[in-house]
């Protein structure tokens, strides 16, 4: 689970190796980027969420 005002991650066994990097930019409405690293594998997925 993602929450994205409060920067709270639950990890499971899937992301135990995984790093959560969160940025903001923007004030009123923002958007809002949270990248997934997977160490293992070094890939990397970034997802970006628009708070209207």
């Amino acid at each position: 689970m993602y929450d994205i005002r409060g920067v709270l991650i639950k990890q499971n066994t899937f992301m135990a190796r995984t790093k959560v990097s969160l940025s903001l930019e923007g004030l009123e409405g923002g958007i809002y980027f949270f990248t997934i690293y997977n160490l293992a594998s070094n890939t990397s997925v970034t997802k970006r969420i628009i708070n209207k």
